[in-house]
Formats: structure tokens, C-alpha cells, sequence
């Protein structure tokens, strides 16, 4: 059995080596300061006054060279426990799976099937989930991971020397070279700056996510397999059709959202990029097959059809005969494969003006249907081992990766097509100022110029419009070059009225009509409208009605699959409205927008904007997607994937298996609406709820000096200019107000001063003033609780957040305001609403203790807490160093990002 035990003896090893590692780097006396300084936390936390006197006192009258050596040593610390912590997950993954015997893990694809076979549902059915079963995490770069991809390197290193150290056999100087790589890596560790001179750019975070690809590429098969194995066990003697029920999509490079460094050429680089990365994986996988694939027709018989391909091949490209004639001609699988390799080459040259390579393959299909031929051959003549083990799990990588390895988004404003729209109408004189028309009249405008719309010079033009019409351009042309496979959707940003997604679909008919062609650079997911404010998922359904009553629009919905991609906000409604209001804005809009499409005969499919963070709409996977409305999700999703969620979910193999698993489990009982719809007062219920929330939310952020106060009572300055992303952290210059501010350093902020307000203010009031409505008020809303998931959901990671926050820490960074008087009376509103909200909660889910019904994470977060607390006080006293002139220059910043990026690694999901 997995023991905690193994995990702790870990965390005090390597505690231990690391000061063994600062003694011979910066002292005995230092050293022993940080143990100090983390024995006085720890006696603070157990309520000892004297220590927190002492502690506070300890870290007033540090000097800078002592502040640097703590942060960073705590710092390494929490990045060493996290490690450990990954590394005990894996533990009791293996060991749960150990012991299920031969029934399914919690959570995982085969309990779902158990699940579904147990409630009756036949073969049919289940063929019917599976044809619809359709999910696509998407990879986005935000900036939000502050951990540089050098020093994850060495954290993998260590991991790995861990585990070599648990191994039984160990000679005493194996075991004395593998404690003595430990010692390197931490001195390594040490040695090398924490965070970034300067900001990725945007090619090195694609770099980045090639990485994670890399673990997925590994990963998915296993998947495939398992739901293989699962059918196979509760509805043996069927022959299912396997979907491709599981891509991936990226924002990484086609985000141009607020983002200046993303260009049309950065665009065009990635995609070449993606590609590359893909067939590169694929010639790996083509050599691997050929080294094992050496059966000789002396001894096995070999289709016709691969002996066709073959002939034809040789016929085609008579040059490839003298590349086979070191191959034996009884090795026709192995002949085979090498033509199949020389395509794969050829298909890594550049397509230049539209002219392919010979013999390249075009779309991964064409690979597919010869990769088939071989796995049919070897399955029809004996050798189905040997398909399984060289050729299948090739053949789902094929049908996941393709020649793209992910999806390709593009992302923009709505403004931003305004504004280019507008500019292009100008140069005629059929409308010299769109921007003045009524938006009934830019819909008529925009649909009666639709392909008709000329551009004879460009001269003059301002550089927004020469960009834009650059990448339709690029849009148009990868399309026609490699199929709307490789794009994903073509996402809008604040997307207010109908007129902003018509304006995408007049470039895009300008662009094909530029380029002779009738094919729309859209991608396979369509044009995809992005609702983020509470005001925006009210008027949704709306926008979405207008635009189906749309023939033109309507038209390349039925050409994209008559399916609507709909994107839905979590971080800008969540700061526009506040945590509860955001989430039922977010449910009934999933209701309104997917009724619009059954009443129009359009399947609508939600694309979940979730961050890591729980006031970012994160928490765990699987329980978000159970939270979702049951009708609603059809089988098909696509979710965000942002920041630092990347390395904590996808840079481990099993951790990335998982996770995956954990989210095909909710999806296919989500789609076979194993969960009840909510009864009709409970719906009224959570409309009032989400009311009251609004108004108590709006009345915090909309006191006067509220701003001001936010500015002062958190690090949001120095997140601003940290290099830990390539997009700035405002969409637009100007004077720093909420609008301009973006979510994710909005939430960022808030959980370094440990506040965590964006993932839980508004909730008490609302639950209070809605128990005091009604007799038995109290009783209604824990069974909300219990029987409706969606409740559960939202009050679980509300939870989840009150037992992060700290509001005692957070009243001392509120000291940080120079109106004491005002800060104090935000302060107030803060506190008592904390208050109230803890009060309502265990009210009424009846636990006297957060987290009482989940004492691992009770206690974890309990364990870092001691930690966490100096970092903060340090933090507080550099921020009103800042605040008094700033004396150390770049010194104080750089100790302020130092304490940043401790801080989110002894907390977590922070962005």
C-alpha cells in the first residue's frame, strides 16, 4: 500500500540535503536562519503569540542579502514538496490499481462503462455515447506558470533519482553516485536564477507545449486501449466502431488577444511548427515498426493489398527501387515501410507556393490508410501480437496527432475586427462609417458586401487592418494546403452582438474569394463566439438566434458539420459579477445557447474557458464537468487547459493518464445524463442566489477607492511586469482600472495576498439572505447540496478557497493602504463577508471543519501553511518598501518576483 509515511520521509530527506547543500553555499549562519525562521511559522500557526511577535520582528530587521536566501530557500522547498507530492499521487494510483483486482478504478473509463452496463443501457447505446463522445482539452499560454522550463528539468532529474533510490537492489556505491546526483541538482537548483531575465517569447512557449505533446503522444494510446478493454469486459462479443473520442487544441501562437507579439508570420511559424513535430514523431514511429516488422514471406504469408501498395509505389516513384535493394525481398513488410518513411521525409519539406514535394503525403489520412494495410495483413496472418505491439498504437496516434499534433486556434478581439471592418467599408462608398451604423444596420451592411467586397490597394492602410488581412490570408491558405484539420476555431473575444462574428465571416469570404477559392480558412470548429461578461451570457441565446436566422452564417454552420462551437467565459465574468453570480451566468447560458440550437436543428458544443485557479473556474476536472447541465454537453467539449495546469497535469505520464481518464469518465456519464436535472424551484432558487451575490459583489468592487485599494493590498504592480508569459497583463494602455486589468492577474493577485476573494465573495450573503426567505430555508439548500452536482460543484471549490484564504494575513496586507481609513472599511466588507460565507457553508453542508470531509487536503493544506505565512510577511514588507520610494532599484523587485513565485509554489494552482 501507498503509505504517507514514504512521502514524508522523502520531503525530510531532501530537507535535509538542501541545507546540507546551503551550508556550502551561503553559510552556517543563514542556513540556520531559514530553519528558524520556519520553526517560529510553525509555532505561530499553533498559536503561540510570543512566536508570532518574534517572527514578524525576525523579518523587519532582515537585510535584503537574508530576505533573498529565505525566499529562495522556502521557495526550493515547496517546489521539492510539490515533486514529492506528484511523486506520492503516482504512488496511490498504482496501488488503487493494484488493488481493484479485476474491477474498474474510481473514475477511470471502465467505471463508467460498469457504470452505464449497470443501469441497463445495451450495446446500441452505448455505440450511440460513443459516436458522439468528442473531447479536446485546448493548451493555452497565460501568464500564470512562473517556474522556468530549467528548473523543471532538474525537478524531473530529481524525481527520477528518487526513484532510483527506492530501488531494493541498490549496491552501497550505486546508492552513493544517485545521493550524490541529488546533491548536484539541488546545488544546481540553487545556483540557477528562479525566474526569467526577460519574457518567453511566443515561439518558446510553443516550444513548451510541444513538450507536453510529448507526454500526450506516449499517453493516448493507453487511453484507446483502456476504453478498448472496457467494452470488451461489460459487453463482451460486440464489435464496437471506436471514435476518435479524445484531441487536442492549442491557443499557443494564434492567441492574439491583447498579445502584439503575435503576428500573422508567428502564426504561419507555428503551424509549420506543429506540423514538423508531428511527422518527425511519426518517421520515430515508422523506424520503430520497420526494426521490428522483419517478417520474411518464407514464413508468412502478406496480403495482397500491402503487396499492391507496394507495386504502386515502386511504379509511381521509380527512384525508391535502389533504396530497397539492401532489403531482402522476402521482408515486404520492411520494403514497405521504407517507401512509407521516404513519404514521411519528403512531407517534412516546405510546400512552397502550393506545389507539394513528390511522393509527400498530404493528410495524415493517406498515412492512416497504409499504416491499416499493415495491421491488417499482420493481424489476418498470425501475427496479431506483433500488430498490437509495433502497429496499433501508431495507428491511434495517426487518427489524434495527425500532421498537426494539435488544433490550431486563433484568437481576437471583437474590437480589433471592428476596427478593421470599418476601415475596409471606408475605402468605398457604400459605407464611409460603419461605425456609426445601428447594429441592425452593420448586419445588412456585412451580409450584402459578403464576397462581394473588393480591395485593389492596400497602400495607406493602417498596419491593424495590413495584419489582419495577413492572416485571413494565412487562414485561407493553410486550409487549401492542408485541410481545416489543422485549424481549430476562430474564436472572438467579447463577443457583444451578432455583428462581430458576421464581421470574421466577411474577412473570411474576402480572403477566399481573394484566393479564387470557395473553401472558407475557418478550421474545424468553426467561427466561435466568446461570451466572458455576466451581461454577455444573459444575451447569448439571443445572439446566437439572430445569427442562425442568418442564411449566409447559417450556411457555414451546415458546412463546419451543422455543429456551433460556443465559447463560455469563466475569468471575466467572475470578476465582472463575482464567483456565484459567474456560475449560474454560466449555466443558465449553457441552457439558453443549447436550446437555440435544438430549436434550429444545430448541435451546440461548449468550449470551457477554465483556468487553474478556482476563482478561474478550476478545481477538479471531473467534478466540473458532472456540474455541468446534463443535457447540455452531448458527448462533446472542448476546455482550456492554462498556465501552470500544464506541468501539473501533463509533465508526469501517469499523472496526464489520470487526468485524462478522470475527464472521458465524467464526460460519458455527463452525455448519458446519469446526473438529474434540478428540480424547477431549486432553478429559481439558484437565480436569486445568483442575484444576491451580483449586488454584494458589485457593492465591494464599486466603493469608492476600491482600485486603489486593490493595487495596494496585493502585488499586482509586480505581476503586472513579471516575465512569465509573452502577453502583457493589460488588454489595453492607458490609466489601470478593472476593465482594462485581465482576469488572470486579477485572481493571481488576489491568492498571493491570500484573500482568494474572486473564488468565494458574494456567496455568504446570498446563501443567508436566501435561507431567511422561507421557513426551513437552511434544509432546502442542503438538499441543493446533496442531489444537485451542479450545486455541489460550486459550493465545493467555494470551500476549497476559504480553507486556502487567510484573512488574517490578508488584513496586514491591507495595512499596505495609505488611506488607512478606507482600506480599513474595505477591509471590514472583506471579513464579515468571509465570515458569513464560512458560517453559511458549514451551515449547510453540515461539517464543522472546511474540508472535513476531505482530510488529506484538510491536512495538506494545513502542512504548507506554516511555510506560505513568512513568505507573505516578507512580501508585505518589500510591497511597503515600494510603496515608500523603492530604495534597492531592480534589487526590490527582483526580491518581490522571488517572493511571488514562492509563494504560488507553496499554494498552487495559483493563475
Amino acid at each position: 500500500m501507498a503509505s504517507p509515511h514514504t512521502l514524508v520521509q522523502e520531503v525530510r530527506k531532501l530537507t535535509a540535503d538542501l541545507y546540507k547543500v546551503m551550508q556550502q553555499q551561503v553559510g552556517v549562519r543563514q542556513t540556520e536562519l531559514v530553519e528558524h525562521v520556519i520553526e517560529l511559522a510553525r509555532a505561530r500557526r499553533r498559536g503561540d503569540e510570543r512566536a508570532e511577535r518574534e517572527l514578524k520582528a525576525l523579518v523587519d530587521c532582515m537585510s535584503d542579502g537574508d530576505v533573498s536566501v529565505v525566499l529562495r530557500a522556502i521557495g526550493i522547498l515547496f517546489d521539492l514538496i510539490n515533486m514529492v507530492e506528484d511523486r506520492h499521487r503516482v504512488r496511490v494510483l498504482r496501488d488503487r490499481e493494484g488493488r481493484s483486482g479485476i474491477g474498474p478504478r474510481p473514475e477511470s473509463i471502465g467505471a463508467a462503462l460498469k457504470k452505464l452496463s449497470d443501469a441497463g443501457c445495451d450495446a446500441v447505446q452505448i455505440q450511440l455515447f460513443l459516436d458522439q463522445l468528442d473531447i479536446e482539452p485546448v493548451f493555452t499560454a497565460h501568464p500564470t506558470e512562473a517556474k522556468r522550463r530549467t528548473l523543471r528539468q532538474s525537478m524531473r532529474k530529481l524525481q527520477q533519482a528518487l526513484a532510483d533510490l527506492s530501488l531494493l537492489d541498490l549496491l552501497p556505491r550505486e546508492r552513493a553516485e544517485i545521493e550524490g546526483r541529488v546533491l548536484g541538482e539541488l546545488t544546481s537548483l540553487w545556483q540557477t536564477d528562479s525566474h526569467r531575465p526577460e519574457r518567453p517569447t511566443v515561439l518558446e512557449e510553443v516550444e513548451r507545449s510541444l513538450f507536453v505533446m510529448g507526454t500526450l503522444w506516449d499517453v493516448v494510446p493507453r487511453l484507446y486501449r483502456e476504453l478498448e478493454e472496457g467494452l470488451n469486459q461489460y459487453y463482451p462479443g460486440v464489435a464496437f466502431e471506436q471514435p476518435r473520442f479524445l484531441h487536442f487544441g492549442s491557443w499557443i501562437g494564434g492567441d492574439r488577444d491583447g498579445n502584439p507579439f503575435v503576428t500573422s508570420e508567428i502564426t504561419e511559424q507555428t503551424l509549420s511548427a506543429l506540423r514538423r513535430a508531428a511527422v518527425e514523431a511519426h518517421v520515430q514511429e515508422c523506424n520503430a515498426a520497420y526494426r521490428l516488422l522483419s517478417m520474411s514471406t518464407r514464413w508468412t504469408q502478406i496480403s495482397s493489398a500491402v503487396t499492391a501498395a507496394l507495386e504502386d509505389a515502386l511504379a509511381q516513384w521509380p527512384q525508391l527501387a535502389a533504396g530497397l535493394q539492401r532489403i531482402s525481398p522476402f521482408e515486404v513488410y520492411r520494403r514497405f515501410l521504407r517507401v512509407v518513411q521516404w513519404r514521411l521525409q519528403q512531407s517534412l519539406a516546405d510546400t512552397v507556393h502550393g506545389e507539394w514535394p513528390e511522393g509527400a503525403y498530404r493528410r495524415a489520412g493517406e498515412l492512416e490508410r497504409d499504416i491499416e494495410l499493415v495491421y491488417r495483413s499482420l493481424v489476418d496472418y498470425g501475427a496479431g501480437q506483433v500488430a498490437s505491439a509495433a502497429v496499433e498504437d501508431w495507428l491511434f496516434r495517426i487518427r489524434i496527432f495527425g500532421f498537426h499534433m494539435a488544433r490550431l486556434d486563433v484568437r481576437q478581439d471583437s474590437g480589433v475586427y471592428e476596427q478593421v471592418v470599418a476601415e475596409l467599408l471606408g475605402r468605398t462608398q457604400r459605407c464611409p462609417d460603419y461605425l456609426s451604423l445601428s447594429e441592425r444596420e452593420r448586419q445588412q451592411m456585412l451580409l450584402q458586401s459578403l464576397g462581394d467586397f473588393r480591395l485593389d490597394d492596400e497602400r495607406d492602410l493602417s498596419e491593424l487592418a495590413c495584419e489582419t488581412l495577413s492572416l485571413f490570408r494565412l487562414l485561407t491558405r493553410t486550409v487549401q494546403l492542408y485541410g481545416d484539420e489543422v485549424l481549430g476555431g476562430h474564436i472572438i473575444s467579447m463577443t457583444h452582438q451578432p455583428s462581430d462574428v458576421l464581421e470574421v465571416l466577411w474577412l473570411l469570404h474576402w480572403s477566399a474569394r481573394e484566393a479564387g477559392d470557395q473553401a472558407l480558412g475557418i478550421g474545424s470548429a468553426g467561427i466561435v463566439p466568446l461570451f466572458e461578461t455576466i451581461d454577455d451570457l444573459q444575451r447569448g441565446g439571443d445572439v446566437l438566434k439572430e445569427l442562425f436566422a442568418c442564411e449566409a452564417y447559417a450556411e457555414s454552420v451546415r458546412s463546419a458539420g451543422t455543429v456551433q462551437t460556443v465559447m463560455i467565459g469563466y475569468s471575466d465574468s467572475t470578476k465582472d459579477g463575482g464567483y456565484l453570480a459567474a456560475c449560474w451566468a454560466q449555466y443558465r447560458a449553457q441552457v439558453a445557447l443549447h436550446a437555440i440550437g435544438e430549436e434550429c436543428g444545430i448541435q451546440v458544443v461548449f468550449f470551457h474557458g477554465r483556468g487553474g485557479s478556482l476563482g478561474r473556474g478550476g478545481g477538479p476536472a471531473a467534478r466540473s464537468i458532472m456540474s455541468l447541465p446534463p443535457h447540455t454537453v452531448g458527448g462533446a467539449i472542448r476546455m482550456t487547459e492554462q498556465g501552470e495546469v500544464l506541468a501539473a497535469r501533463y509533465d508526469d505520464a501517469h499523472i496526464a493518464f489520470r487526468h485524462l481518464e478522470q475527464i472521458t469518465f465524467a464526460t460519458f456519464l455527463v452525455e448519458a445524463q446519469v446526473e438529474q436535472e434540478p428540480l424547477d424551484h431549486w432553478v429559481d432558487k439558484a437565480h436569486a442566489l445568483g442575484e444576491s451575490a451580483y449586488r454584494a459583489y458589485r457593492a465591494l468592487v464599486e466603493m469608492p477607492k476600491f482600485v486603489d485599494y486593490f493595487r495596494s493590498a496585493t502585488p499586482i504592480a509586480v505581476i503586472e511586469e513579471l516575465p512569465i508569459g509573452s502577453r502583457p497583463a493589460r488588454r489595453r494602455s492607458g490609466p489601470a482600472t478593472l476593465d482594462s486589468l485581465r482576469a488572470i492577474p486579477w485572481v493571481f493577485a488576489w491568492t498571493q495576498s491570500r484573500a482568494l476573494i474572486p473564488a468565494w465573495y458574494g456567496m455568504g450573503s446570498a446563501l443567508t439572505e436566501c435561507a431567511a426567505a422561507s421557513e426551513g430555508g437552511w434544509e432546502e439548500l442542503q438538499r441543493m447540496y446533496e442531489e444537485w452536482s451542479f450545486f455541489r460543484g460550486t459550493v465545493d471549490n467555494a470551500e476549497l478557497a476559504l480553507a486556502k484564504a487567510d484573512m488574517h494575513m490578508a488584513h496586514s496586507y491591507g495595512t499596505l493602504m495609505q488611506d488607512a481609513a478606507r482600506g480599513e472599511a474595505i477591509w471590514k466588507m472583506l471579513d464579515a463577508e468571509y465570515k458569513r460565507t464560512r458560517a453559511a457553508l458549514e451551515h449547510m453542508t453540515g461539517r464543522s471543519h472546511l474540508l472535513e470531509g476531505v482530510p488529506w487536503l484538510q491536512r495538506s493544506i494545513a502542512e504548507r501553511d506554516p511555510y506560505v505565512d513568512p513568505l507573505n510577511l516578507i512580501q508585505i514588507k518589500l510591497l511597503r518598501r515600494l510603496q515608500e520610494g523603492g530604495n534597492g532599484g531592480d534589487g526590490l523587485r527582483d526580491l518581490l518576483r522571488q517572493s511571488i513565485q514562492s509563494v504560488a509554489a507553496g499554494l498552487r494552482t495559483t493563475g
